[in-house]
């Protein structure tokens, strides 16, 4: 996103971001994400699963942390591009694996002060990942209830996929 709209985007092969060192992403934190997993089925078809859903959600968070907004057009043609583009490494149908999707976007203009960023970059990363739980009946884990922490703040951007929050919870 630069001068007030998106371009067509490209797919890029390869693990690595050039980005200016002054980024809001970097300083601020302004950036949001998603994640969902798409599978190979057992028609031959590839689903991805409730990428709709996902959509709505990361629309809510770019205007909670002031990044611009993107057509549902746009969303749906990076999501698939990127999952077409890697195909060769989505598990087979059968195998109890996916491939994770991570779209994100971040604020990429290269200033410093507190401000929202006149730039932003969306990304769709793909993964191949196993299956979440082991095939069979799921064992009981004990758990921890923390009260004297909070993750997000009342009020605050807890109800949305910002990546500040998940920062915030890697020390408990």
């Amino acid at each position: 996103f630069k001068d007030g709209a998106w371009d067509a985007g490209e797919v890029v092969y390869s693990q690595f971001i050039n980005m200016h060192v002054m980024s809001n992403v970097f300083h601020y934190g302004q950036s949001v994400f998603e994640g969902m997993k798409a599978f190979h089925c057992k028609d031959g078809k590839v689903r991805v699963f409730a990428d709709f859903k996902n959509y709505e959600r990361i629309s809510s968070s770019l205007e909670r942390v002031c990044l611009p907004t993107m057509s549902k057009e746009l969303w749906q043609r990076g999501i698939d591009e990127a999952v077409k583009a890697n195909l060769d490494f989505l598990p087979p149908y059968g195998s109890g694996a996916s491939m994770y999707i991570r779209p994100f976007v971040m604020g990429s203009s290269g200033h410093l002060g507190v401000h929202p960023s006149a730039e932003a970059t969306f990304i769709v990363a793909v993964s191949p990942v196993g299956a979440y739980f082991k095939t069979g009946s799921l064992p009981t884990i004990d758990g921890a209830i923390i009260e004297d922490f909070d993750r997000a703040a009342p009020r605050g951007t807890g109800h949305v996929k910002f990546a500040g929050n998940y920062a915030a919870g890697l020390r408990p």
